[in-house]
């Protein structure tokens, strides 16, 4: 169960990385390609924490510690402002309506920060 777990750890940071290659490689950055590049930088930090946990990795399990614990809560209004910004890509009014989503993630960041010392 362990190889199979470590084969599909292993694969997602593999396929996140080439993914995130390739969106790295377009020079004209818009708004849904902004919006793909922290939702796969934070779904790699993810994959990145399991592994280490899996592993047993301590000095892994530093970096992605504090994403991690948050991307639960960011992966949806992430989805929600790629496709508000595909479907109104000139429009930019839906942000400050849709900006609420974010306050509960802020929140519980800011209290791990807190909790752990690195206010």
């Amino acid at each position: 169960m362990e190889l199979l777990l470590d084969f599909i750890l292993v694969g997602g940071v593999v396929i996140t990385l080439l993914i995130l290659m390739l969106l790295f490689k377009e020079k004209h950055k818009q708004l849904p390609r902004k919006l793909l590049i922290v939702l796969f930088v934070l779904l790699l930090l993810v994959c990145l924490e399991n592994y280490a946990f899996l592993h047993k990795l301590r000095w892994l399990l530093i970096v992605p510690f504090v994403p991690s614990e948050a991307v639960i809560w960011l992966v949806a209004p992430l989805l929600l402002f790629y496709i508000q910004s595909l479907i109104k890509p000139t429009s930019f009014d839906w942000v400050k309506r849709f900006f609420l989503h974010f306050y509960r993630q802020y929140a519980t960041l800011h209290l791990l920060c807190f909790r752990y010392g690195y206010h």
